[in-house]
């Protein structure tokens, strides 16, 4: 057993790439947490024991976390409403998903680039589908940002669910990619197709 120390506030994601080569945390204040953020996603290397291998600074608490079936890149979700594809070796952003689909990157958080949101609302949650396809989640106190969002392999959106009537928390996909289910505030629970 390794423990993943060092972390300096609360733990929001982890994540297990699916060769158990690497696992992914992240970390950032509550809304009601004193002090200085820690706003982060940590990188650890799981081979001969558990080393931080890459803490890279995001501008938001990390909120979702998960590995692509090659186990080569790292989604990551954020409070303020981006989704972000980040490369495991060399450690290092790829692009910044956008809605409209578009993709934007690498973007190293420095306020340089034009900060566009991945969603409306805090991403909540991030399934990926076995040929790279990912899925993600947001919600909050709105109706309207409470939404599903599909991307392509590419970080291209494929197509987006707006207007969930309670905020999506959590999705979890069937093996073969065609079917997803979310879990939503109130006890909803759904079954989607994904069209493939």
């Amino acid at each position: 057993m390794a423990t993943l120390g060092g972390h300096g506030h609360s733990v929001w994601s982890v994540a297990l790439s699916p060769d158990g080569r690497w696992a992914a945390t992240g970390t950032g204040l509550g809304f009601d947490q004193p002090g200085e953020a820690d706003n982060a996603a940590r990188l650890w290397s799981l081979t001969g024991g558990a080393a931080l291998v890459h803490r890279e600074p995001i501008e938001a608490r990390v909120t979702a976390l998960a590995f692509v079936p090659s186990s080569q890149e790292l989604l990551v979700g954020t409070a303020a409403m981006r989704l972000v594809r980040f490369a495991v070796a060399p450690p290092r952003v790829v692009a910044v998903l956008r809605g409209g689909g578009i993709a934007t990157g690498p973007d190293d958080f420095s306020g340089q680039l034009v900060r566009a949101p991945a969603h409306a609302g805090v991403v909540r949650a991030i399934a990926v589908a076995a040929d790279g396809r990912a899925f993600s989640a947001s919600g909050g106190e709105d109706p309207s940002r409470n939404e599903l969002r599909a991307w392509d392999a590419a970080g291209r959106e494929r197509y987006r669910v707006l207007g969930r009537p309670t905020a999506l928390r959590r999705l979890a996909l069937s093996p073969d990619g065609r079917r997803l289910v979310s879990w939503s505030e109130g006890g909803v629970v759904e079954v989607w197709e994904t069209g493939d």
